[in-house]
């Protein structure tokens, strides 16, 4: 499976995140006992799907090969997604952007995703 996958996190989970340079998980995450990821192909179907009433979100890219518990499985639609059993760490992470919702409630990808 691909080696960079994504994080999409919200401005206090994030800050969170840069503070004690793990992450274990938001509400959801913790719920369902796993983080979710997203492939490059996956992040505007969960940004509709799950993000359409926050106005800036983090997208967090990282190493899917520095970490531990990555497991791709069938999800929403029949797609595998990854599924980290573990915690995100600050070692893996390669490249971040912060993203704004434009007047549509939509958030535009970078160019280099």
């Amino acid at each position: 499976m691909k080696n960079t996958i994504y994080k999409i996190l919200r401005e206090t989970e994030w800050k969170n995140f840069q503070s004690e340079n793990i992450f274990t998980g938001s509400v959801h995450d913790k719920r369902d006992g796993f983080i979710h990821m997203s492939a490059n192909t996956q992040l505007m179907g969960t940004l509709d799907k799950h993000y359409v009433d926050i106005k800036t979100i983090i997208l967090a890219q990282f190493d899917a090969k520095l970490l531990q518990g990555v497991k791709w499985e069938i999800s929403r639609g029949g797609e595998k997604f990854p599924h980290i059993y573990g915690t995100l760490t600050a070692s893996a992470l390669k490249q971040y952007w912060t993203l704004e919702a434009g007047e549509n409630s939509r958030f535009t990808l970078p160019k280099n995703i």
